[in-house]
């Protein structure tokens, strides 16, 4: 993982995995504190990865914007649709699945601007925002609109998961 922007985004990452902590998560990767040499010497947060999180927690409910993953217990595919959409936010999502039929419902039922199927990377020349508090500005008729992009990857059984650029 590279730098993050500045000080104060390494902060705000650094606060939402603090957060989280203290609300009860539990830190599966990562560390909070001082990193190790060179990374003490730059704005980086080591990837992280939380679990135990619920929907009351700030972590589930806001954005990171860096190298943090939480992970979320769910019993059904409905109830999986259901939390991934209930935030303010809805820039990307990924599904990761064997069954492209239902990662093709599943994308169709989310609410997020871009979202990828057994990947998850900008593709140059679709395009890119959010809907709902995410994404960038919009101007004139697209104030009305939500706008989404979905990118499946459809590899075959030992073939690269990304086509070659």
């Amino acid at each position: 993982m590279g730098p993050l922007v500045s000080a104060e985004h390494r902060n705000k990452v650094e606060t939402h995995i603090r957060t989280a902590v203290e609300e009860g998560a539990a830190l599966a990767l990562g560390q909070l504190g001082p990193l190790p040499e060179p990374l003490d010497k730059g704005f980086y947060v080591m990837p992280t990865v939380l679990t135990g999180i619920t929907p009351k927690m700030k972590v589930y409910r806001e954005e990171v914007f860096g190298p943090v993953a939480i992970i979320i217990k769910y019993s059904a595919k409905d109830d999986v649709v259901a939390m991934a959409n209930d935030n303010t936010y809805g820039l990307a999502a990924s599904v990761w699945t064997r069954d492209m039929a239902k990662a093709a419902r599943i994308a169709h039922q989310l609410e997020a601007g871009n979202i990828w199927i057994n990947d998850h990377m900008v593709i140059a020349g679709l395009p890119f925002g959010g809907i709902k508090e995410s994404g960038l500005g919009k101007d004139s008729i697209e104030e009305y609109c939500d706008n989404r992009s979905i990118y499946m990857n459809i590899a075959l059984p030992g073939q690269a998961m990304r086509p070659p650029l």
